[in-house]
């Protein structure tokens, strides 16, 4: 990343962040059984199958047999995971499962009549966990830049904490506890742009819901993104604010719906905190970003909520790497 960003060439904010994500959550899935080649590979591919799905989210209803754009996008996409995914299961089958990472735990595993999962459900597990550990994580630190850079106050106190917590020194999850500033900075920043902006449940018994009868078995979709700017749910809602999250704070409990709610809500929440604090520390602890023009805000709607336009930033280094 500092390579790339010498001179002061300005680097596309979401490559970079999917680069260290990616990065990141394969060491955690897979540990050293994967090269970072292959985790961008991977991260790619899931990219290009996830922008390949947005033509369908347009039209829900439409069966999966009709033909639509981006099929055959998707279709390839699949492939190339799967050339990448299933022989890194099985070498991790064929040398057992030692490790700490998700892959081996998954190995250990036993599906509910005590039988081992096959290679397939292996594949489904840790795609859908790389899905879910990558994609919406990225986004939302790209998101980050935008605010950060429209909010100064906000980017000034975080930098302190990081300056206070970090200083010139590697960050370890011991950091974890003293970064609370950033913890608050990260949740309200999905409060106001969760990039899982609609939420599908399916209504198990008949039910009336503010006026309007529902039958059950029906679809229904609940929207953070909009229920976060709903000013009997918040206060000034469209102002960002991390002081909402200071502990303490009382809510109704499904007024933050940025990882769901009730049985099926996210089980991810602690890790992409964990994470995007880190991550966040971890880059503003070597260098000043600085966001390139001035991007909207406003984002834009598709199987994610995402910038409308590229961010771009430039990285100023700091910190002795910067006196040498």
């Amino acid at each position: 990343m500092a390579a790339r960003a010498e001179n002061g060439r300005p680097l596309d904010a979401a490559d970079e962040m999917a680069r260290i994500v990616y990065r990141a959550i394969t060491k955690v899935l897979i540990g050293d059984k994967i090269t970072n080649d292959q985790a961008d590979r991977i991260g790619a591919a899931l990219q290009a199958a996830s922008a390949a799905l947005r033509p369908r989210l347009a039209f829900p209803f439409v069966p999966n047999a009709v033909p639509f754009p981006g099929d055959r996008t998707f279709r390839r996409a699949v492939r190339v995971v799967d050339s990448l995914v299933f022989p890194i299961v099985e070498q991790a089958q064929r040398q057992g499962s030692d490790g700490e990472d998700i892959v081996s735990r998954l190995l250990q595993a036993r599906t509910a009549d005590g039988q081992r999962f096959d290679l397939q459900q292996l594949r489904d597990g840790l795609v859908s966990l790389f899905v879910a550990g990558t994609e919406t994580t990225t986004i939302a630190l790209t998101f980050l830049w935008t605010v950060l850079d429209s909010q100064p106050q906000v980017a000034e106190t975080l930098q302190q904490e990081v300056d206070r917590v970090v200083g010139d020194g590697p960050i370890t999850g011991a950091h974890l506890l003293e970064l609370g500033y950033a913890r608050k900075v990260a949740l309200e920043m999905l409060r106001l742009y969760p990039p899982g902006w609609m939420l599908p449940r399916m209504v198990a018994n008949d039910d009336v819901i503010g006026g309007v009868p529902i039958k059950g078995g029906s679809l229904i979709v609940m929207s953070p993104y909009l229920t976060h700017r709903l000013p009997d749910v918040w206060e000034n809602p469209l102002e960002f604010d991390p002081g909402r999250h200071d502990p303490g704070q009382q809510r109704h409990r499904f007024a933050y719906m940025t990882f769901g709610g009730g049985p099926h809500a996210c089980v991810g929440k602690q890790f992409f905190t964990a994470e995007v604090q880190l991550i966040l520390a971890a880059i503003t602890s070597r260098f000043r970003p600085q966001v390139v023009g001035s991007p909207p805000t406003r984002p834009q709607l598709g199987l994610t909520l995402r910038p409308r336009q590229r961010v771009q930033i430039r990285l100023r280094q700091t910190g002795p790497l910067a006196k040498r």
